[in-house]
């Protein structure tokens, strides 16, 4: 499965949050499974993640707008 690997940092810079923002989400089941984990890395596909935020999203008024 060939995947455009983004990371927690990468989404928060797309989500307008910080990283531990978005890992608490991570950590609470805000964010889609992972697709591939390396080393206790979580790794999601960037498309997914864009269709994620634009489609749910996180319910949070600091998000930006992709």
């Amino acid at each position: 499965m060939k995947i455009d690997p983004i990371s927690i940092a990468e989404i928060a810079d797309l989500a307008g949050l910080d990283r531990k923002k978005v890992a608490s989400l991570k950590y609470w089941g805000k964010l889609p499974d992972p697709d591939k984990v390396i080393k206790a890395c979580p790794l999601w596909d960037k498309d997914k993640i864009v269709t994620f935020l634009k489609e749910e999203g996180f319910k949070d008024r600091r998000r930006k707008e992709i």
